[in-house]
Formats: C-alpha cells, sequence, structure tokens
C-alpha cells in the first residue's frame, strides 16, 4: 500500500522530447530460463573474491565446463603486484576491471564472467547467494537449502572455493509471432548512441554511449509482474554505485514522474561517491514492469540524462499505456 502511496506522491508534469532521428526497431524478448554458476573464493581472512557467469541457461550450460576448469586454475600467491593468478579458457577476451570489479572476461557467446574483490566485509556467504537468488528474480533461501545448490570444492592444494549452481523459473513469454505493432518494444536510437548485444540478464536491448575515457551503458528491461517494488529495485541501483538505502522520504525527493507514450514512468537520478551515476525510469504495472536504465561516468550521464529522458519518453512498450 505504501508504495502505491509512494507512485502517487511522484506524479508531475511531463517534460519535452526530441532528439530520436534513426528508424524505429522492435524486438520479442527471449522466452528462456537465466542459469548462474559462481564461485566465491577465501583465500585469506581478509579478502573474499567472487566469480560470476550468468546468462540464458542453455548458453552458460555450455560454457560450464570451461567455466570450473577457470575456477580450479586460480592461484592467489599472497605476494606481488597481481593478488590472483589464472588460466584463461580458449575464446575468453580480458578485460580489466574498474571501480569494485576487478575484471571482466568476454565469452564468444555473447556472456560474461565477471569478478569482483571485496574485503572482510564479503563474508556472509548465505547473503551474498541471496543477493544473486536476487539477481535471478528467486525467492530467498536459508542456510540449511543452501547446502542443496552449492557444494565446496577444493583447489589449488588446500584452498576451498563455494560452487553456485542456480537456475530462474522461465520468463517474459511472448507469441512465437508478432507484428510490428505487437512487438514488445519500439524505439528510435538517439544520435551518439551505439546499440550493441546485450551481456545484461532480460535486457532487450542494450546501447554504448562514449566520448573519450568515458562511458555509460543503457538497458531496457521488461520483467514479469511487479519485479519488486519501487523501493526496493531504486534501493538495488543505490547500491550497485556505492549509495546507501534510502526512506521513503528520501526517495520522493529524489524521484518524479514523466509522460511517455506508454505512460508514466518513475524517473530517478542517483549520483555515486566514486564517479558513478544512475538515471534510470521504471513504468509499473501488474502484468509486466519496464526497466530503462543508464549507468556510467557521471560527467557523461549528466550531459546524457536529457536525451535518455526523451528517448524514454518516445518509447513503445507493449501492453500500452502503464498502471
Amino acid at each position: 500500500m505504501k508504495y502505491r502511496l509512494l507512485l502517487t506522491v511522484l506524479i508531475v508534469s511531463s517534460m519535452c522530447c526530441g532528439g530520436c532521428e534513426e528508424p524505429i526497431r522492435t524486438y520479442q524478448v527471449p522466452v528462456s530460463r537465466l542459469r548462474l554458476l559462481g564461485a566465491i573464493v577465501f583465500p585469506n581472512r581478509d579478502d573474499v573474491w567472487f566469480f560470476k557467469l550468468m546468462g540464458d541457461a542453455e548458453l552458460v550450460t555450455a560454457e560450464k565446463e570451461r567455466f570450473e576448469q577457470f575456477i580450479r586454475s586460480l592461484k592467489f600467491p599472497g605476494s606481488g603486484t597481481d593478488p590472483v593468478g589464472w588460466t584463461i579458457p580458449e575464446g575468453w577476451a580480458y578485460e580489466p576491471g574498474r571501480d569494485l570489479r576487478y575484471a571482466t572476461f568476454r565469452l564468444p557467446n555473447r556472456l560474461e564472467v565477471t569478478v569482483f574483490k571485496f574485503g572482510s566485509e564479503g563474508n556472509k556467504v548465505l547473503s551474498n547467494v541471496n543477493r544473486w537468488r536476487e539477481q535471478l528474480k528467486l525467492e530467498p533461501i536459508s542456510g540449511e537449502e543452501l547446502l542443496k545448490i552449492c557444494r565446496w570444492e577444493k583447489i589449488a592444494g588446500e584452498l576451498e572455493v563455494l560452487m553456485v549452481d542456480m537456475e530462474s523459473a522461465r520468463y517474459a513469454p511472448v507469441p512465437e509471432e508478432t507484428s510490428e505493432g505487437d512487438a514488445p518494444v519500439q524505439y528510435k536510437t538517439p544520435n551518439g548512441w551505439v546499440e550493441k548485444s546485450s551481456g545484461v540478464a532480460f535486457a532487450v536491448a542494450t546501447f554504448a554511449i562514449s566520448d573519450g575515457p568515458r562511458s555509460a551503458e543503457v538497458t531496457i528491461t521488461p520483467l514479469s509482474g511487479s519485479g519488486g517494488s519501487l523501493a526496493a529495485n531504486i534501493n538495488r541501483w543505490r547500491r550497485q554505485i556505492g549509495l546507501p538505502e534510502a526512506t521513503d522520504e528520501e526517495l520522493i525527493k529524489t524521484s518524479q514522474v514523466i509522460e511517455g507514450a506508454s505512460g508514466r514512468f518513475i524517473l530517478v537520478n542517483l549520483v555515486g561517491p566514486s564517479g558513478r551515476s544512475i538515471v534510470g525510469a521504471i513504468r509499473p504495472g501488474e502484468e509486466q514492469t519496464w526497466f530503462v536504465k543508464m549507468t556510467g561516468d557521471s560527467e557523461l550521464v549528466a550531459r546524457e540524462r536529457e536525451t535518455f529522458e526523451s528517448f524514454v519518453k518516445t518509447l513503445r512498450l507493449r501492453g500500452g499505456r502503464g498502471q
């Protein structure tokens, strides 16, 4: 009830539209399951490492053996300039990380393996596994249930690794054949945005924005039902850029509503302490909720905010005008 009240309080006047020139493109939401393979490594009492491969279940299954071989190749020397060593499987492309992400590996089938390094604050295994379950839109589990989906494995002699394997329910079904007018999303790509293959779970469209060393990414993501409470989703975005969770009152102050071709979107502008920001738009609905999100360098995100808002207003989403 309080989230419906929050939505009502946020309603404000809409803004003007512009900056979109490329032809309309349409996409169908894939019918699939998501699978997540993860590994949590505790090389010492001060550090915790997280390795994750998540995406379409069939694609992840095809990489399962290589992912496990990669995990078994890990070495933590404890001295020197590199805190971790590994053997990269054939076809994987290494990219250095930034912020909290230590590294990324791009896979030939458009998936990615992410590597995060945390201090002792990352030691809570159950809460971290439940965080992954949240990404799969699965309910949290207890410690007893954790044993059913995880196993301990020894690598590099005596080093223990918690191996995680989880799969989501089928998501976002659509008819096998759709006309352009019935397509889940129609949009015009703004000038300067480059459409790319999406490695983001559930995303039906992804765009890259760059300006020299500065970069940002825009995703369009539909989820069945409410997709979680409004406050929970905004707070999840806040955590991603290092902001603390906000109260309902703070959410009202930092959010507004814009009116677009597909109805009302909740718009949030979040500036993180480490130079990264998120501008996000959520169109709530009882049967399907849409998330449009721009993440990246704070200066670039600020410059692209007006274009982002115009883009959101022109989106034509399946289901007509929002709730």
